[in-house]
């Protein structure tokens, strides 16, 4: 009779440790635990009289067993009527939080220079450009954050590339990057905006495409882009192409978007198992001392 209550007490014991920590360790919930957030952004001035006719940014994301990775390379052409020093910059490759960060890249991945997770190179004509990373708050004092950057209160937690160019008149000005980032593959969530609002900034109209291109060589269980208008999507299964053509002017929104959902590891489920074990072995001792008074 013991013995019974013995088994029938355990079998509770396990399905109490398991409903108990199934409930206040979710693998994924509105929360995201672990989330992966980051930004990059076209080039912006506080120069007079400059355009950007054209623009063309490709951003390549890949999911591997062991990182999601982010590459970009783009292309600008700033033109003006009017020879002048002015001070343009980009948004810097931000991520919300570094935890989400692969925190010891291999030795093989990004540019080969760096063993930090970001990184980023500008180019002006094809010739690299020094620039300085400073955060929002000091943008806004030095007067140089344009008013479409208010609009966007998250973007008031990223850093800017910035640096000073001489812009010759009716002479077009060809600005390029290259940047890429690398997050952990631990990740409930990841998120990556572009922004493109920053185009505002110059005049006339510029016309800009966008394209992120995804490779999940590990499934995400699930992704998106936005905003779905004006974008077109090839999805051909491991590789998925999708491209917004835009003219800033007419464009309402300020960044395009890519999310995913990715599988994480249920890292809590050990500890079901050994809580389940604690229990047992609770059990057994009572169950010997129960066992032993009765046989007095």
């Amino acid at each position: 009779m013991v013995q019974r209550k013995f088994i029938t007490l355990s079998i509770l014991a396990i399905l109490v440790s398991v409903t108990y920590l199934s409930i206040t360790n979710p693998t994924c919930d509105a929360n995201y635990a672990n989330w992966g957030i980051m930004f990059e952004g076209s080039t912006y001035h506080n120069g007079t009289h400059i355009s950007m006719p054209y623009a063309d940014v490709r951003i390549n994301i890949t999911g591997t067993a062991t990182a999601i990775i982010v590459s970009l390379d783009s292309e600008f052409h700033i033109v003006t009527n009017t020879t002048q020093n002015t001070t343009l910059a980009f948004v810097y490759p931000t991520a919300w939080s570094d935890d989400a960060l692969l925190s010891n890249p291999p030795p093989t991945w990004g540019d080969g220079t760096t063993n930090k997770s970001y990184f980023m190179h500008i180019y002006g004509n094809g010739t690299l450009i020094d620039y300085t990373v400073i955060h929002y708050n000091d943008s806004v004092e030095g007067g140089f954050i344009e008013h479409f950057i208010s609009d966007i209160p998250i973007l008031q937690d990223v850093d800017f590339a910035i640096f000073d160019r001489e812009l010759i008149a009716n002479t077009t000005l060809i600005l390029s990057t290259v940047s890429g980032s690398i997050f952990s593959p631990s990740m409930d969530r990841f998120d990556y905006s572009y922004i493109v609002g920053s185009a505002r900034t110059f005049e006339s109209h510029t016309m800009e495409r966008v394209q992120m291109h995804t490779v999940e060589e590990v499934p995400f269980l699930s992704k998106s882009f936005s905003p779905n208008e004006p974008l077109t999507v090839v999805d051909n299964g491991i590789e998925t192409d999708a491209i917004w053509d835009l003219n800033i002017t007419e464009f309402q929104l300020d960044q395009v978007s890519f999310g995913a959902n990715i599988y994480a590891y249920v890292a809590w489920l050990p500890t079901i198992l050994w809580s389940s074990v604690i229990v047992i072995i609770v059990f057994l001792l009572i169950y010997r001392r129960l066992s032993k008074i009765a046989n007095e």
